[in-house]
């Protein structure tokens, strides 16, 4: 008996310490949770979201809860980690939703772009708030900017039931009246936008249609001359307004100007669009596609006539083709022969007197066998004086500039007595010396390659105190 009381004894101390124990497994699973919620919550108060997302998923890993979850979305979502925001909230069960959720999830598939969700999770959150305006004009915008502005005045006219001072959703439902028609009813908000700050392109020109649709044709004028006035007077639609404006007002002068001055806003870059149809050619070029290549050629040079590699180009597509007659056409473009330097000026198109005068200064040089004039090279130095003369018409452009920062071994950036900057480094064209007075332009890859070999000098340097 004095046994079986000892071992029932003994069982109720081994029950007693495992009941403890367990109790101080809880308390330090706890303990660690609180601690590493607590370092994470200090970070967001400091506005580091990396470092409170670093300590959120500790905790959550160490042990997942709603609580902890919602910290890691939300540092993730300030983050701009839009997707791991919202794949964390759609664990947390739907009935467990708060209010500051949906917002999350709304801001989340808002960033995706997936309209199904964020208008979902927006609708929920208005219905609970109506009167955050975040979402509101959140909201509204997307609908404004989607083609659907009576959706927008509608989300817009239920807030401003309640708060009719906020002017960022005052500004979305003026531009949803104004997009449906109501023109009296814009101005009239957009006067208010205008008077507590909102003078820009957009109020101005609101203001200025707006006038104009209700026939108040002076002042539309001076409205739409601001708006243009605020794109530099560089914007197709208002200048378009104003002159239609002005000969709604009998200004003909005005009218034709600003028309003009539309007109010229719609011409395109020919630089920028005949370098696209070269790019575009190079890659039918490298599909062989050849008379595409030449035809895409043949657009790039009526829009830079003066580059002739381009009907060298033309050439050698033609010349893949087989058309001989058009491949020595384009040549003859490129290239230019004649018996003497007037000649090939005319054939050029350019100013013969000008030419000859600068070819003879240039052959002056070359019998000195010093270029005065621009630094060449004695020994590239040879004279035009021989018939028959051949010439391109083409011109300059900017291929590299061969002065910059002078660096040191270790790539910093040094002073005129040679002594170096701290903490400033530099690699690359932004660095001179490497080239000193010549450019060695029959070395593929010197300038890329001494730039990532530098670059990754420097790096090591500065992570390593040596390279």
């Amino acid at each position: 008996m004095r046994y079986l009381l000892m071992f029932v004894v003994m069982m109720l101390m081994q029950s007693s310490f495992n009941v403890c124990d367990a109790k101080k497994k809880q308390n330090v699973v706890v303990d660690t949770l609180q601690m590493l919620s607590n370092k994470g919550d200090s970070c967001v108060e400091a506005f580091d979201y990396f470092h409170a997302s670093l300590y959120y998923k500790q905790a959550y890993d160490f042990k997942q809860s709603v609580a902890v979850t919602r910290k890691l979305a939300n540092a993730y979502r300030k983050m701009g980690r839009n997707k791991d925001c919202a794949a964390l909230l759609e664990t947390v069960p739907s009935d467990s939703l708060t209010y500051t959720d949906f917002r999350s999830l709304y801001f989340a598939y808002h960033n995706l772009d997936n309209k199904l969700k964020f208008l979902f999770y927006g609708n929920r959150a208005t219905a609970v708030n109506p009167y955050d305006n975040e979402i509101v004009v959140s909201m509204a915008t997307y609908y404004n900017d989607s083609n659907s502005p009576q959706m927008a005045a509608d989300i817009c006219k239920q807030y401003l039931t309640g708060d009719s001072t906020n002017m960022l959703v005052l500004r979305q439902y003026g531009y949803a009246c104004y997009l449906t028609g109501k023109y009296k009813e814009a101005f009239d908000i957009y006067k208010k936008l205008e008077g507590n700050g909102f003078d820009n392109y957009e109020s101005t020109f609101v203001m200025g249609i707006s006038l104009e649709m209700i026939e108040q044709y002076d002042s539309a004028y001076n409205y739409m001359l601001r708006a243009a006035t605020h794109k530099n007077f560089k914007d197709y639609i208002s200048l378009h307004h104003l002159g239609t404006l002005c000969l709604q007002l009998g200004m003909n002068d005005e009218a034709s100007c600003y028309l003009t001055l539309a007109i010229n806003s719609l011409i395109p870059d020919s630089t920028l669009l005949a370098t696209l149809h070269k790019e575009k050619a190079e890659a039918y070029f490298n599909k062989q596609n050849y008379a595409e290549a030449a035809r895409e050629f043949e657009q790039s040079a009526k829009l830079s006539p003066d580059n002739a590699i381009t009907y060298y180009n033309i050439a050698q597509m033609y010349a893949a083709i087989g058309d001989r007659k058009k491949e020595k056409a384009n040549y003859t473009l490129f290239l230019q022969k004649a018996d003497t330097l007037e000649e090939l000026a005319e054939k050029l198109n350019i100013p013969a007197e000008e030419f000859v005068k600068s070819v003879e200064r240039y052959n002056e040089l070359c019998a000195k066998g010093v270029d005065e004039d621009y630094g060449k090279s004695a020994h590239r130095m040879t004279p035009v004086d021989t018939a028959p003369f051949y010439g391109i018409r083409t011109c300059a452009w900017h291929l590299t500039t061969l002065n910059g920062c002078r660096i040191n071994t270790d790539m910093q950036v040094i002073r005129e007595d040679g002594t170096p900057i701290e903490g400033l480094w530099a690699t690359g064209d932004c660095t001179g010396g490497f080239f000193a007075n010549n450019y060695p332009n029959l070395f593929t890859g010197l300038a890329c390659g001494r730039t990532m070999t530098f670059g990754r000098r420097a790096a090591k340097i500065v992570v390593n105190g040596k390279a």
